[in-house]
Protein backbone atom coordinates (compact mmCIF):
# COMPACT_ATOMS: atom_id res chain seq x y z
CA UNK A 1 0.00 0.00 0.00
CA UNK A 2 1.47 3.51 -0.57
CA UNK A 3 1.80 6.10 1.86
CA UNK A 4 -0.82 8.36 0.46
CA UNK A 5 -3.36 5.42 0.69
CA UNK A 6 -2.11 4.33 4.18
CA UNK A 7 -2.33 7.98 4.95
CA UNK A 8 -5.91 8.32 3.87
CA UNK A 9 -6.92 5.73 5.97
CA UNK A 10 -5.96 6.88 9.42
CA UNK A 11 -7.66 9.86 8.42
CA UNK A 12 -10.73 8.14 7.72
CA UNK A 13 -10.49 5.86 10.73
CA UNK A 14 -9.41 8.67 12.74
CA UNK A 15 -12.76 10.68 11.50
CA UNK A 16 -15.27 7.41 12.89
CA UNK A 17 -13.27 7.10 15.75
CA UNK A 18 -14.05 11.23 16.49
CA UNK A 19 -17.49 10.86 15.61
CA UNK A 20 -18.39 7.61 17.86
CA UNK A 21 -16.49 9.17 20.89
CA UNK A 22 -18.42 12.44 20.51
CA UNK A 23 -21.82 10.22 19.82
CA UNK A 24 -20.93 8.59 23.34
CA UNK A 25 -20.18 12.24 24.99
CA UNK A 26 -23.33 13.36 23.77
CA UNK A 27 -25.39 10.42 25.04
CA UNK A 28 -23.66 10.86 28.56
CA UNK A 29 -24.49 14.33 28.40
CA UNK A 30 -27.98 13.65 27.77
CA UNK A 31 -28.51 11.06 30.44
CA UNK A 32 -27.01 13.06 33.23
CA UNK A 33 -28.55 15.82 34.22
CA UNK A 34 -26.05 16.37 36.69
CA UNK A 35 -22.95 16.32 35.05
CA UNK A 36 -21.22 20.12 35.23
CA UNK A 37 -20.85 20.24 31.59
CA UNK A 38 -24.70 19.52 31.34
CA UNK A 39 -25.92 22.30 33.85
CA UNK A 40 -23.70 25.28 32.38
CA UNK A 41 -24.66 23.76 28.43
CA UNK A 42 -28.12 24.15 30.17
CA UNK A 43 -28.04 27.38 31.13
CA UNK A 44 -26.61 28.92 28.16
CA UNK A 45 -29.45 27.34 25.95
CA UNK A 46 -31.46 30.28 25.15
CA UNK A 47 -35.20 29.86 24.84
CA UNK A 48 -35.09 26.74 26.70
CA UNK A 49 -39.21 27.27 27.24
CA UNK A 50 -41.53 29.21 25.27
CA UNK A 51 -42.04 32.38 27.43
CA UNK A 52 -45.98 33.53 27.17
CA UNK A 53 -47.13 37.01 27.76
CA UNK A 54 -50.29 39.03 27.50
CA UNK A 55 -51.58 42.40 26.61
CA UNK A 56 -53.77 44.63 25.87
CA UNK A 57 -53.90 47.47 22.94
CA UNK A 58 -56.31 49.87 25.74
CA UNK A 59 -56.35 50.74 28.85
CA UNK A 60 -59.92 51.59 29.41
CA UNK A 61 -63.50 50.63 27.53
CA UNK A 62 -66.75 51.87 27.58
CA UNK A 63 -69.26 49.26 29.84
CA UNK A 64 -70.94 47.40 26.73
CA UNK A 65 -68.11 47.00 24.61
CA UNK A 66 -64.92 44.41 24.11
CA UNK A 67 -61.95 44.26 25.89
CA UNK A 68 -59.48 42.90 23.25
CA UNK A 69 -56.07 41.31 24.64
CA UNK A 70 -53.99 39.36 22.52
CA UNK A 71 -51.05 36.35 24.24
CA UNK A 72 -48.07 35.73 22.56
CA UNK A 73 -45.10 33.51 22.93
CA UNK A 74 -41.47 33.54 21.85
CA UNK A 75 -41.50 29.84 20.21
CA UNK A 76 -42.65 27.55 18.26
CA UNK A 77 -41.06 24.16 19.96
CA UNK A 78 -44.29 23.03 22.29
CA UNK A 79 -48.03 23.74 22.54
CA UNK A 80 -49.49 25.92 25.55
CA UNK A 81 -52.70 25.23 26.80
CA UNK A 82 -53.79 28.46 28.76
CA UNK A 83 -56.61 29.53 30.94
CA UNK A 84 -57.32 33.11 31.31
CA UNK A 85 -59.82 34.48 34.19
CA UNK A 86 -61.59 38.03 34.79
CA UNK A 87 -61.67 39.31 38.47
CA UNK A 88 -64.74 41.54 38.19
CA UNK A 89 -65.71 41.83 41.88
CA UNK A 90 -69.59 42.61 41.79
CA UNK A 91 -69.67 39.87 38.96
CA UNK A 92 -72.13 41.46 36.69
CA UNK A 93 -69.48 43.59 34.29
CA UNK A 94 -67.67 40.88 32.46
CA UNK A 95 -69.23 37.70 30.04
CA UNK A 96 -66.15 35.41 31.10
CA UNK A 97 -65.10 34.29 34.47
CA UNK A 98 -62.54 31.51 33.52
CA UNK A 99 -61.99 30.52 29.57
CA UNK A 100 -59.40 28.51 27.60
CA UNK A 101 -57.12 29.32 25.11
CA UNK A 102 -53.92 28.01 23.35
CA UNK A 103 -50.93 28.49 21.16
CA UNK A 104 -50.22 25.56 18.93
CA UNK A 105 -48.24 24.96 16.04
CA UNK A 106 -47.19 27.88 14.61
CA UNK A 107 -48.95 30.07 16.27
CA UNK A 108 -46.92 33.11 17.51
CA UNK A 109 -50.08 34.81 19.23
CA UNK A 110 -53.77 34.96 19.74
CA UNK A 111 -56.39 37.55 20.10
CA UNK A 112 -58.88 37.21 22.53
CA UNK A 113 -62.10 39.00 22.80
CA UNK A 114 -64.57 39.03 25.86
CA UNK A 115 -67.87 41.06 26.10
CA UNK A 116 -68.67 43.69 28.88
CA UNK A 117 -72.14 43.53 30.13
CA UNK A 118 -74.42 46.84 29.98
CA UNK A 119 -74.54 47.48 33.53
CA UNK A 120 -77.14 48.95 34.90
CA UNK A 121 -76.05 51.80 37.69
CA UNK A 122 -72.67 51.97 37.07
CA UNK A 123 -71.28 55.12 37.47
CA UNK A 124 -67.78 56.02 36.72
CA UNK A 125 -65.50 53.00 36.21
CA UNK A 126 -64.78 50.11 38.17
CA UNK A 127 -61.67 47.98 37.21
CA UNK A 128 -61.30 44.66 36.38
CA UNK A 129 -58.51 42.31 36.29
CA UNK A 130 -57.49 39.50 33.79
CA UNK A 131 -55.12 37.03 34.68
CA UNK A 132 -53.27 34.52 32.86
CA UNK A 133 -51.94 31.04 34.05
CA UNK A 134 -51.29 27.35 32.66
CA UNK A 135 -54.02 25.06 31.99
CA UNK A 136 -52.59 22.26 32.59
CA UNK A 137 -48.30 21.43 33.28
CA UNK A 138 -46.64 21.76 29.91
CA UNK A 139 -43.33 22.74 28.86
CA UNK A 140 -44.71 26.42 28.24
CA UNK A 141 -43.68 29.41 31.14
CA UNK A 142 -45.57 32.28 31.60
CA UNK A 143 -43.82 35.74 32.22
CA UNK A 144 -44.59 37.08 35.32
CA UNK A 145 -44.70 40.42 34.33
CA UNK A 146 -47.00 40.27 31.37
CA UNK A 147 -49.29 38.12 32.94
CA UNK A 148 -51.89 40.44 34.70
CA UNK A 149 -53.83 43.03 32.97
CA UNK A 150 -56.23 45.76 34.88
CA UNK A 151 -59.21 47.36 32.37
CA UNK A 152 -61.43 50.00 33.46
CA UNK A 153 -64.99 49.72 32.70
CA UNK A 154 -66.42 52.87 32.06
CA UNK A 155 -69.85 53.96 32.09
CA UNK A 156 -70.78 56.08 29.57
CA UNK A 157 -71.84 58.81 31.77
CA UNK A 158 -70.53 59.76 35.30
CA UNK A 159 -73.90 60.36 36.97
CA UNK A 160 -77.36 59.66 36.17
CA UNK A 161 -78.36 63.26 37.25
CA UNK A 162 -78.63 65.38 34.02
CA UNK A 163 -75.38 66.13 32.79
CA UNK A 164 -74.89 70.67 33.03
CA UNK A 165 -73.78 72.45 29.61
CA UNK A 166 -70.64 73.29 28.97
CA UNK A 167 -69.22 76.94 30.30
CA UNK A 168 -68.19 79.20 27.35
CA UNK A 169 -64.70 79.08 26.81
CA UNK A 170 -63.80 82.77 27.08
CA UNK A 171 -60.11 85.03 27.07
CA UNK A 172 -57.77 84.30 29.12
CA UNK A 173 -56.49 86.74 31.62
CA UNK A 174 -53.71 87.07 29.52
CA UNK A 175 -50.13 87.07 31.41
CA UNK A 176 -47.30 87.57 29.15
CA UNK A 177 -44.46 87.40 31.73
CA UNK A 178 -42.98 84.00 31.86
CA UNK A 179 -42.16 84.26 35.53
CA UNK A 180 -45.59 84.02 36.23
CA UNK A 181 -47.21 82.37 33.41
CA UNK A 182 -44.28 79.78 32.41
CA UNK A 183 -44.70 76.90 29.64
CA UNK A 184 -46.18 76.73 26.18
CA UNK A 185 -49.57 75.55 25.10
CA UNK A 186 -48.46 72.49 24.59
CA UNK A 187 -47.78 71.78 28.17
CA UNK A 188 -50.03 69.64 30.64
CA UNK A 189 -49.29 72.64 32.83
CA UNK A 190 -52.24 74.67 30.69
CA UNK A 191 -54.16 72.06 29.50
CA UNK A 192 -58.13 72.43 30.35
CA UNK A 193 -59.83 69.53 30.78
CA UNK A 194 -62.34 68.28 28.27
CA UNK A 195 -66.18 67.04 28.25
CA UNK A 196 -65.33 63.67 27.47
CA UNK A 197 -63.27 62.73 30.29
CA UNK A 198 -64.09 59.79 32.33
CA UNK A 199 -63.93 60.01 36.38
CA UNK A 200 -63.51 57.19 38.89
CA UNK A 201 -66.38 55.93 39.98
CA UNK A 202 -67.09 54.98 44.05
CA UNK A 203 -65.96 51.43 43.43
CA UNK A 204 -62.32 52.24 42.12
CA UNK A 205 -59.51 51.40 43.96
CA UNK A 206 -58.24 55.17 43.21
CA UNK A 207 -61.22 56.62 44.95
CA UNK A 208 -61.44 54.14 47.79
CA UNK A 209 -57.78 54.72 48.52
CA UNK A 210 -58.46 58.47 48.14
CA UNK A 211 -61.68 58.79 50.03
CA UNK A 212 -59.35 57.62 53.88
CA UNK A 213 -58.63 60.86 54.13
CA UNK A 214 -60.31 63.83 54.46
CA UNK A 215 -58.23 66.87 53.22
CA UNK A 216 -54.63 67.94 51.74
CA UNK A 217 -52.61 70.68 52.94
CA UNK A 218 -50.48 73.16 50.85
CA UNK A 219 -47.03 73.60 51.30
CA UNK A 220 -45.85 77.20 50.74
CA UNK A 221 -42.38 78.07 49.98
CA UNK A 222 -39.61 76.12 51.91
CA UNK A 223 -39.00 73.56 52.92
CA UNK A 224 -41.73 71.60 51.03
CA UNK A 225 -43.19 74.40 48.48
CA UNK A 226 -41.49 75.93 46.19
CA UNK A 227 -39.31 79.13 46.81
CA UNK A 228 -39.37 81.68 43.55
CA UNK A 229 -37.56 84.63 42.76
CA UNK A 230 -36.78 86.60 39.71
CA UNK A 231 -33.52 88.67 39.14
CA UNK A 232 -32.53 91.00 36.23
CA UNK A 233 -29.25 92.89 35.12
CA UNK A 234 -28.92 94.81 38.18
CA UNK A 235 -28.74 91.89 40.82
CA UNK A 236 -25.51 90.18 41.48
CA UNK A 237 -23.85 87.48 39.85
CA UNK A 238 -22.88 84.81 42.77
CA UNK A 239 -21.42 81.17 42.65
CA UNK A 240 -23.94 78.15 43.93
CA UNK A 241 -21.43 75.41 45.57
CA UNK A 242 -22.48 72.24 46.51
CA UNK A 243 -23.35 71.68 50.29
CA UNK A 244 -21.44 69.25 51.45
CA UNK A 245 -24.43 67.43 53.83
CA UNK A 246 -26.31 66.86 50.50
CA UNK A 247 -28.70 64.21 50.49
CA UNK A 248 -28.47 62.90 47.14
CA UNK A 249 -25.07 63.05 44.56
CA UNK A 250 -24.15 66.44 43.80
CA UNK A 251 -25.69 67.53 40.16
CA UNK A 252 -24.63 70.35 38.01
CA UNK A 253 -22.52 72.30 40.85
CA UNK A 254 -20.92 74.32 41.29
CA UNK A 255 -23.03 77.33 38.89
CA UNK A 256 -22.68 81.15 38.62
CA UNK A 257 -26.49 82.44 39.12
CA UNK A 258 -27.82 86.10 38.44
CA UNK A 259 -29.63 86.40 41.94
CA UNK A 260 -32.00 89.49 42.85
CA UNK A 261 -30.90 92.69 44.31
CA UNK A 262 -30.24 91.98 48.13
CA UNK A 263 -29.95 88.24 47.38
CA UNK A 264 -32.47 85.04 47.88
CA UNK A 265 -32.56 84.53 51.41
CA UNK A 266 -34.11 81.35 51.99
CA UNK A 267 -32.75 77.93 53.60
CA UNK A 268 -33.91 74.32 52.86
CA UNK A 269 -32.97 71.17 55.94
CA UNK A 270 -30.56 68.57 54.19
CA UNK A 271 -32.88 65.72 53.36
CA UNK A 272 -35.59 67.61 52.26
CA UNK A 273 -36.90 68.27 48.82
CA UNK A 274 -37.16 71.91 49.23
CA UNK A 275 -36.56 73.59 45.77
CA UNK A 276 -35.60 77.09 44.97
CA UNK A 277 -36.15 78.68 41.73
CA UNK A 278 -34.24 82.13 40.05
CA UNK A 279 -35.35 83.40 36.88
CA UNK A 280 -32.85 85.43 35.06
CA UNK A 281 -35.21 87.52 32.99
CA UNK A 282 -32.35 89.14 31.35
CA UNK A 283 -31.16 85.66 30.09
CA UNK A 284 -34.38 84.04 30.04
CA UNK A 285 -33.14 81.19 32.31
CA UNK A 286 -34.75 79.71 34.96
CA UNK A 287 -32.09 77.85 37.29
CA UNK A 288 -33.94 75.38 39.70
CA UNK A 289 -31.73 74.47 42.95
CA UNK A 290 -32.79 71.78 45.29
CA UNK A 291 -31.65 72.07 48.86
CA UNK A 292 -30.92 75.32 47.87
CA UNK A 293 -29.52 77.53 51.00
CA UNK A 294 -29.05 81.26 51.01
CA UNK A 295 -25.94 80.48 53.46
CA UNK A 296 -25.23 83.98 55.07
CA UNK A 297 -24.28 84.88 51.54
CA UNK A 298 -22.62 81.98 49.90
CA UNK A 299 -25.17 79.97 48.95
CA UNK A 300 -25.53 76.15 48.01
CA UNK A 301 -27.22 73.35 46.92
CA UNK A 302 -27.73 69.57 46.37
CA UNK A 303 -28.60 69.49 42.87
CA UNK A 304 -29.07 72.19 39.60
CA UNK A 305 -31.19 71.59 36.73
CA UNK A 306 -32.38 74.21 34.19
CA UNK A 307 -35.69 74.09 31.57
CA UNK A 308 -36.82 75.80 28.93
CA UNK A 309 -39.40 78.09 30.50
CA UNK A 310 -40.87 78.34 26.85
CA UNK A 311 -41.28 74.83 26.64
CA UNK A 312 -43.42 71.41 28.23
CA UNK A 313 -42.04 71.86 31.80
CA UNK A 314 -41.99 67.84 31.43
CA UNK A 315 -40.95 65.15 29.08
CA UNK A 316 -42.52 63.14 26.48
CA UNK A 317 -40.83 59.60 27.05
CA UNK A 318 -39.94 57.54 29.91
CA UNK A 319 -36.54 58.41 31.48
CA UNK A 320 -36.87 62.13 29.82
CA UNK A 321 -36.64 63.85 33.12
CA UNK A 322 -36.93 67.96 33.20
CA UNK A 323 -36.68 68.33 37.37
CA UNK A 324 -35.53 67.10 40.55
CA UNK A 325 -38.93 65.80 41.15
CA UNK A 326 -39.67 62.35 41.42
CA UNK A 327 -41.77 62.15 38.11
CA UNK A 328 -39.43 64.45 36.08
CA UNK A 329 -41.29 67.65 35.84
CA UNK A 330 -39.99 71.38 36.21
CA UNK A 331 -40.38 72.84 40.04
CA UNK A 332 -42.91 75.56 38.07
CA UNK A 333 -44.66 73.01 36.39
CA UNK A 334 -48.50 73.32 38.07
CA UNK A 335 -47.47 75.50 41.42
CA UNK A 336 -49.50 77.39 42.69
CA UNK A 337 -48.75 81.53 42.63
CA UNK A 338 -49.39 83.87 45.23
CA UNK A 339 -50.15 86.64 43.12
CA UNK A 340 -52.98 84.55 41.29
CA UNK A 341 -54.90 83.32 44.67
CA UNK A 342 -54.29 86.42 46.74
CA UNK A 343 -55.64 88.54 44.50
CA UNK A 344 -60.08 88.50 44.52
CA UNK A 345 -61.26 87.65 41.25
CA UNK A 346 -57.84 86.45 39.51
CA UNK A 347 -58.84 83.22 37.82
CA UNK A 348 -55.99 80.58 38.44
CA UNK A 349 -56.37 79.52 34.82
CA UNK A 350 -53.49 76.06 34.80
CA UNK A 351 -53.23 72.67 36.44
CA UNK A 352 -51.73 72.36 39.91
CA UNK A 353 -48.84 69.73 41.21
CA UNK A 354 -49.57 67.63 44.31
CA UNK A 355 -47.24 65.28 46.31
CA UNK A 356 -49.30 61.79 47.63
CA UNK A 357 -47.87 59.55 50.32
CA UNK A 358 -45.80 56.75 49.03
CA UNK A 359 -44.67 54.84 52.02
CA UNK A 360 -45.41 54.93 55.46
CA UNK A 361 -43.25 56.41 58.17
CA UNK A 362 -41.29 54.69 61.15
CA UNK A 363 -43.90 56.02 63.56
CA UNK A 364 -46.56 56.16 61.25
CA UNK A 365 -49.18 53.52 58.82
CA UNK A 366 -49.63 56.18 56.31
CA UNK A 367 -52.67 55.83 53.57
CA UNK A 368 -50.22 55.40 50.23
CA UNK A 369 -51.86 56.76 47.44
CA UNK A 370 -49.26 56.32 44.69
CA UNK A 371 -49.14 53.21 42.27
CA UNK A 372 -45.82 52.31 40.71
CA UNK A 373 -46.83 53.36 37.28
CA UNK A 374 -45.87 56.22 35.62
CA UNK A 375 -47.97 58.38 32.86
CA UNK A 376 -47.13 61.34 31.24
CA UNK A 377 -46.08 63.88 32.11
CA UNK A 378 -44.72 62.04 34.71
CA UNK A 379 -41.33 60.37 32.92
CA UNK A 380 -40.57 58.54 36.38
CA UNK A 381 -40.65 57.53 39.81
CA UNK A 382 -39.46 57.65 43.57
CA UNK A 383 -36.64 55.77 44.35
CA UNK A 384 -37.42 52.39 45.96
CA UNK A 385 -40.80 52.58 44.58
CA UNK A 386 -40.77 48.66 43.53
CA UNK A 387 -40.22 47.82 47.12
CA UNK A 388 -42.94 45.48 48.30
CA UNK A 389 -44.45 47.73 51.20
CA UNK A 390 -43.90 50.47 48.86
CA UNK A 391 -46.08 52.49 46.26
CA UNK A 392 -49.24 50.13 46.80
CA UNK A 393 -51.86 52.69 46.25
CA UNK A 394 -53.62 53.33 42.68
CA UNK A 395 -52.80 56.57 41.44
CA UNK A 396 -50.23 56.59 38.99
CA UNK A 397 -47.46 59.53 38.95
CA UNK A 398 -48.55 61.52 36.26
CA UNK A 399 -52.32 60.79 36.89
CA UNK A 400 -54.51 63.81 36.82
CA UNK A 401 -57.03 64.52 39.31
CA UNK A 402 -60.19 66.72 39.31
CA UNK A 403 -63.28 67.48 40.85
CA UNK A 404 -66.42 66.55 38.13
CA UNK A 405 -68.02 69.01 36.32
CA UNK A 406 -70.96 67.63 37.62
CA UNK A 407 -70.60 69.47 41.37
CA UNK A 408 -71.40 72.72 41.92
CA UNK A 409 -69.10 74.63 43.76
CA UNK A 410 -71.41 77.50 44.04
CA UNK A 411 -72.88 75.62 46.41
CA UNK A 412 -70.02 74.15 48.39
CA UNK A 413 -69.81 76.98 51.19
CA UNK A 414 -66.66 78.36 49.63
CA UNK A 415 -64.31 81.75 50.33
CA UNK A 416 -64.09 83.86 47.70
CA UNK A 417 -60.20 81.93 47.55
CA UNK A 418 -61.59 78.73 48.27
CA UNK A 419 -63.97 78.90 45.32
CA UNK A 420 -61.06 79.82 42.57
CA UNK A 421 -59.19 77.24 43.65
CA UNK A 422 -62.06 74.68 43.27
CA UNK A 423 -62.76 76.00 39.65
CA UNK A 424 -58.73 75.36 38.68
CA UNK A 425 -58.92 71.66 40.05
CA UNK A 426 -62.43 71.35 37.94
CA UNK A 427 -61.45 72.97 34.69
CA UNK A 428 -57.27 71.94 35.00
CA UNK A 429 -57.05 69.05 37.59
CA UNK A 430 -54.10 68.13 39.69
CA UNK A 431 -51.51 66.52 38.66
CA UNK A 432 -49.84 63.91 40.96
CA UNK A 433 -45.78 64.64 40.95
CA UNK A 434 -44.11 63.56 44.01
CA UNK A 435 -43.91 61.68 47.33
CA UNK A 436 -44.62 63.39 50.31
CA UNK A 437 -46.98 63.51 53.65
CA UNK A 438 -48.79 61.07 55.02
CA UNK A 439 -52.76 61.83 54.65
CA UNK A 440 -54.47 62.86 51.66
CA UNK A 441 -51.06 64.69 50.63
CA UNK A 442 -50.19 68.40 49.55
CA UNK A 443 -50.58 71.17 46.83
CA UNK A 444 -47.07 72.61 46.27
CA UNK A 445 -47.18 76.56 46.52
CA UNK A 446 -44.45 79.45 46.10
CA UNK A 447 -43.78 81.78 49.12
CA UNK A 448 -45.91 84.25 48.60
CA UNK A 449 -49.77 82.34 49.28
CA UNK A 450 -50.41 84.88 52.17
CA UNK A 451 -51.41 83.19 55.43
CA UNK A 452 -54.65 84.64 55.60
CA UNK A 453 -55.53 82.98 52.28
CA UNK A 454 -53.94 80.06 53.06
CA UNK A 455 -55.88 79.78 56.50
CA UNK A 456 -59.20 80.32 53.98
CA UNK A 457 -58.21 77.66 51.60
CA UNK A 458 -57.43 74.89 54.26
CA UNK A 459 -60.78 75.50 55.97
CA UNK A 460 -62.61 75.12 52.42
CA UNK A 461 -60.33 71.99 51.08
CA UNK A 462 -61.97 69.47 53.24
CA UNK A 463 -65.61 70.77 51.71
CA UNK A 464 -64.44 69.52 47.92
CA UNK A 465 -62.20 66.85 48.88
CA UNK A 466 -64.22 64.15 48.65
CA UNK A 467 -65.50 64.82 45.82
CA UNK A 468 -62.36 64.78 43.53
CA UNK A 469 -61.88 62.08 41.62
CA UNK A 470 -59.17 60.49 39.47
CA UNK A 471 -59.88 60.83 35.37
CA UNK A 472 -58.97 57.35 33.67
CA UNK A 473 -59.03 58.15 30.28
CA UNK A 474 -56.29 60.86 30.36
CA UNK A 475 -53.93 60.79 27.49
CA UNK A 476 -51.15 63.53 26.89
CA UNK A 477 -49.73 61.87 23.96
CA UNK A 478 -52.80 61.70 22.00
CA UNK A 479 -55.24 64.61 23.13
CA UNK A 480 -55.24 68.24 23.00
CA UNK A 481 -57.72 68.42 26.05
CA UNK A 482 -57.19 66.15 29.02
CA UNK A 483 -59.55 63.60 28.56
CA UNK A 484 -60.42 64.28 25.56
CA UNK A 485 -63.39 66.02 24.18
CA UNK A 486 -64.21 69.82 24.10
CA UNK A 487 -62.00 72.11 26.26
CA UNK A 488 -64.00 73.35 29.29
CA UNK A 489 -61.97 76.24 29.74
CA UNK A 490 -59.54 78.20 27.66
CA UNK A 491 -55.48 77.33 27.16
CA UNK A 492 -54.13 80.53 28.79
CA UNK A 493 -50.27 80.00 27.51
CA UNK A 494 -48.39 82.94 27.05
CA UNK A 495 -47.99 81.59 23.03
CA UNK A 496 -51.89 80.46 22.82
CA UNK A 497 -53.98 82.11 20.39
Amino acid sequence: MSKNKRFTSVIFLYSLLTTYLSACSLEHFESNSYSPVANELSLNTPAAKPIVSMEASITSIVEGDLIVFKLRRDSRKNDCPLQFSIDDRLGDLAEAGIAHASLVGEDLETEIAVKTKPAEGLQGSRELLIQLVLAEPSACAIDPYRSRLTIQISDKVFSPSPTPPLPPVTDCDRDENLFTNPFSKESAHHRPIGDGAIYAGTDALATRDWLRSKSFNINVGAPFGVAMAQSDSSGPLLVVHARPDAEDSIVGLPVTVRFPRGGFPVSNPSGRDGVAIIYDSTTGVPYQLREYSWNDGFPVAGQFKTWDIKGLGHGTKLGDRVGTSASGVAAAFGLLRGAEVNTPGKKIEHALQMVLPMKHTPTMECNILLSREIQLPAVSRDRGAELPKNNTGHIAYGALLALPRTVDIRKLGLSEPGIRLAEAIQKYGIYAVDAGGCAGGALRADQFVSSETLQKLKADIPKFYPLIRLIVNNDYSKQRVSGGGLPTAPNCAFDSP
